[in-house]
C-alpha cells in the first residue's frame, strides 16, 4: 500500500475544559501476600508461623485452642525454618539477609539477631541436644551454640554447581546424627566426631536434577531411608541465563547406608505435584496434587509403586510445608500461597482449619474483560485471581501461574474469553510467557522464554506479543504503571514481534513486524505504530502494510473495540487514522503524554492516561477535558476498559469513571463516595 502524508485538515485546536472523576475502591483484589512458610508447635503449646516476602515477613503466633494470634516482624523480607531450645526461646533463620533471630515467647519479643559468618541464602533451622542451631549456606555447614554464643563452620557439604547452594531439609536420628538433603546433596553430619559424610549428589540420581527437596518423617526417621522430591530439567548441563523448562517431577529415596536411590517419576508437564512428607507408620510417602479449590494427598507406597492412600482437603493450594505435632499421628500442614495452616490427623483423614492468611495479595498484572471480569496475577504467591468490577467481593483463585513468581507487565484475555496471558519470571531460572484457561485446568502453561512487555489480543485464542529481552533487561522493581508500553520504550526495548497460540503453544517469530505499539481490531488484524509510521497486519500475515507516516513523538495507538475508530496520542496530540484513505488527521491538543494508557470506548470516548491526569475526548467532539490527581495503584497498571470505565490496582482495585463538569478550575476534586 502506497503510504500517505500526514495531514491536519480538518484539526481543531481543543480548547481546554475541567473533568470531574470518581475513584470508587472496591477493596482488597485477592488475599495471598507473606506467603505461609514453615509452621513449628512450641513447647508452650502455641503455633508459630513464619512468612515470605514481600518485606516485612511475618512471625506469626497462634494459640490453637482459641484461635487468637499475635503477629511480630523482625524486619526481615522472609523467614525460613523454626528451632526451640531447652530455654524455650524460638529460633528462625533469614533467608536472604543472613540473620539468625532469637523470639522468646515469655517477652513476646524478638529479643537477638545474630549475623552468620557467611552470606548465602538460609533455609534450614534445626537444634541438636546441645542447643547448637544448625543450617547450610554457601555450601557448607554451619551451626550456632546458643549456650556461648558462637559460631562454627564444619565443613563442605556439596560440590559448587549452578546458583544454589543452600540445605533444604534435616532431621536428627535415634543415633545423634543429622540426616539431611541439601540442593545438590543428601548427607549425614555427627556431632561428636564432626565428620560429613557425602553419601549422593544430584548427579546421581540424573544429570537432569536441578534441585534437590527433602521431606519430613513424621515423628522420627525411618532410617535407612531419606525421602524428597526433585524439579527435572532436560539436557540441564550449565546454567543458562536465556531460562530453563522444568520437564517433570520425581520422588526419590536414598539408603543412608548403601547409598543406593530409587526413584518415581512424575507425570511429565506437571510441575505442581511436590512432595511433602513421609509417614513411617504407614511408610507412605505422600505428595500433592492441585484441585480447582482444593489439595489431595497422594500416599505412594515405593514397595508397591503405587498411590494406596488419597486425602482430599478443601484448600486450593500447590505445594504445602510441614511441622511436626505433639499429639500422634497429626502434623501441621501449611498451605503456602494462599495462606492456611490445617492440623492434620494422619490416622482418620480429618482436619482443622488453625488460621488463614490476613494479608491482600499483591497484583502484578491487571486484565478486565467485557462483562465485568477481571483477572489479576499476583506476585509471590502465583495465583491468577478473578473478581467481579461492580462488587466488593475478594476475588477467588481460578488457578496458578505456573511458578510461583510473575514480574510486572502486561496480563490480556484473548478474544474468545478462554486464556489469559502473562509474563512470568522466577529467580530459579524460569521466565517467559504463561498462559492459563480462564475455566478448566488450574495450571499455567510456561509457552515460551519470551519475555512479553506489550500484548495485543487478536483473534481466537491467538496474541501478538512484543518480546523485551530478559526479563532484567527493562524492569524497575516496583513499577510497571504502563510506561514500560509507550511506542519509544518498545522500539528501545523490544527484541522481536511474535504470534502467540496459547490452545497449542505454538509460537511464530515475525521477524518484518516492528516492535511497536499495537492496537486490536475486531477482524483480528493489528494497526501498530513505531517512531516512523503507522501500519496494519491482517490476521495470517507476516509482513505488515504501511498505511501512513506517524506523527513526531508518538506515544500509543488505540481502537474501539467494534475497530470503528482508530486513535493515535502523541507528546501533545491526538490523531484520528483514517484506515481506508490512508491518512492521519489531528483532531485535539493534549496538555500530556498520555504515558499511562490511551483507551478507546464503544461509544468512539477517548481516554488518556497520564501519570497524574486524565484527559476525555468525547466522541464528535474536539474539546478535551482534564482532571488532574492522585490515581491509585502506582505499581500497578491502568488496565483496558469494561463498559466505560478504567481500572488500577496494586492490592486494591479501584474504579475510575468521570463526567464532563462544566463548571469549576482544571483540578477538579475527587467525588465522595456514595
Amino acid at each position: 500500500m502506497q503510504k500517505s502524508k500526514l495531514t491536519s485538515k480538518g484539526s481543531t485546536v481543543a480548547a481546554l475544559s475541567p473533568l470531574k472523576v470518581r475513584l470508587e475502591n472496591l477493596g482488597t483484589f485477592a488475599r495471598g501476600s507473606n506467603n505461609f512458610m514453615y509452621p513449628f508447635y512450641a513447647s508452650n503449646g502455641r503455633v508459630y508461623l513464619t512468612t515470605y516476602g514481600p518485606r516485612p515477613a511475618k512471625f506469626y503466633e497462634i494459640d490453637p485452642e482459641t484461635g487468637e494470634v499475635a503477629t511480630y516482624e523482625p524486619g526481615d523480607y522472609q523467614l525460613r525454618m523454626i528451632a526451640e531450645t531447652s530455654d524455650g526461646h524460638l529460633w528462625t533463620v533469614s533467608n536472604y539477609e543472613d540473620f539468625l533471630y532469637e523470639f522468646n515467647p515469655a517477652d513476646r519479643a524478638f529479643v537477638n539477631a545474630y549475623k552468620w559468618p557467611a552470606r548465602g541464602d538460609n533455609m534450614v533451622c534445626i537444634t541438636d541436644a546441645e542447643d547448637r542451631i544448625y543450617t547450610v549456606k554457601n555450601r557448607r555447614l554451619y551451626s550456632f551454640d546458643t549456650r556461648s554464643r558462637t559460631f562454627n563452620e564444619h565443613g563442605e557439604i556439596m560440590p559448587e554447581r549452578f546458583v544454589f547452594n543452600r540445605g533444604q531439609h534435616g532431621q536428627f536420628g535415634p543415633d545423634g546424627k543429622l540426616y539431611a538433603v541439601s540442593d545438590t546433596t543428601v548427607f549425614t553430619f555427627d556431632p561428636r566426631t564432626g565428620e560429613i559424610n557425602r553419601i549422593i549428589t544430584q548427579d546421581d540420581i540424573s544429570p537432569s536434577i536441578f534441585i534437590l527437596m527433602g521431606n519430613l518423617h513424621v515423628g522420627t526417621l525411618d532410617l535407612p531411608w531419606l525421602h524428597g522430591w526433585a524439579w527435572v530439567v532436560e539436557d540441564l548441563t550449565e546454567w543458562r541465563e536465556e531460562g530453563i523448562h522444568f520437564s517433570h517431577l520425581l520422588l526419590f529415596r536414598c539408603n543412608v547406608e548403601t547409598g543406593s536411590v530409587q526413584t518415581h517419576p512424575m507425570e511429565r508437564g506437571k510441575i505442581c505435584d511436590c512432595g511433602i512428607f513421609y509417614d513411617p507408620v504407614d511408610r507412605l510417602h505422600y505428595f500433592g496434587t492441585p484441585g480447582k479449590g482444593t489439595i489431595t494427598l497422594n500416599g505412594f507406597d515405593w514397595e508397591k509403586r503405587e498411590v494406596v492412600r488419597q486425602i482430599e482437603l478443601p484448600y486450593g493450594d500447590q505445594n504445602a510445608f510441614v511441622g511436626q505435632s505433639p499429639r500422634p499421628r497429626h502434623l501441621l500442614l501449611s498451605l503456602p500461597y494462599l495462606g492456611t495452616l490445617i492440623d492434620l490427623d494422619l490416622a482418620t483423614g480429618q482436619h482443622r482449619k488453625l488460621f488463614e492468611n490476613p494479608q491482600p495479595a499483591e497484583v502484578r498484572c491487571l486484565a478486565i474483560t467485557h462483562g465485568k471480569r477481571s483477572f489479576g496475577v499476583t506476585y509471590d504467591c502465583g495465583h491468577v485471581f478473578e473478581r467481579n468490577t461492580t462488587t466488593v467481593e475478594v476475588g477467588r483463585s481460578i488457578g496458578f501461574s505456573y511458578i510461583f513468581r510473575v514480574c510486572y507487565g502486561p496480563a490480556s484475555v484473548s478474544r474468545d474469553g478462554e486464556w489469559l496471558i502473562y509474563p512470568i519470571n522466577c529467580g530459579m531460572g524460569i521466565r517467559g510467557t504463561g498462559v492459563l484457561p480462564t475455566a478448566g485446568d488450574v495450571i499455567g502453561r510456561h509457552v515460551t522464554d519470551l519475555v512479553p512487555i506489550h500484548v495485543a489480543a487478536t483473534a481466537g485464542d491467538t496474541f501478538l506479543v512484543v518480546h523485551r529481552g530478559p526479563w532484567y533487561a527493562h524492569q524497575e522493581e516496583g513499577r510497571w504503571d504502563g510506561r514500560d508500553e509507550t511506542i519509544a520504550e518498545l522500539v528501545e526495548v523490544g527484541q522481536g514481534v511474535y504470534r502467540l497460540h496459547a490452545t497449542t503453544g505454538q509460537v511464530e517469530e515475525l521477524p518484518d513486524v516492528p516492535c511497536a505499539f499495537l492496537a486490536a481490531l475486531s477482524d483480528g488484524s493489528v494497526v501498530g505504530c513505531d517512531l516512523n509510521h503507522v501500519w496494519r497486519l491482517t490476521p495470517e500475515a507476516v509482513k505488515p502494510e504501511v498505511v501512513c507516516e506517524a506523527p513526531d513523538q508518538p506515544v500509543r495507538i488505540t481502537a474501539s473495540p467494534n475497530g470503528g475508530r482508530v486513535v493515535l496520542a502523541c507528546a501533545d496530540g491526538l490523531f484520528e487514522v483514517d484506515l481506508a484513505g490512508a491518512k492521519l488527521t489531528r483532531v485535539a491538543d493534549l496538555p500530556f503524554a498520555p504515558e499511562r494508557g490511551l483507551f478507546c470506548f464503544a461509544s468512539g470516548n477517548v481516554v488518556c492516561a497520564g501519570t497524574e491526569q486524565l484527559a476525555l475526548l468525547s466522541s464528535g467532539e474536539t474539546t478535551v477535558k482534564v482532571w488532574r490527581g492522585s490515581m491509585p495503584g502506582k505499581v500497578g497498571p491502568v488496565a483496558p476498559p469494561d463498559g466505560e470505565a478504567l481500572y488500577t490496582v496494586d492490592k486494591e482495585l479501584t474504579r475510575i469513571t468521570w463526567e464532563f463538569e462544566p463548571t469549576g478550575d482544571m483540578n477538579g476534586n475527587q467525588l465522595p463516595l456514595d
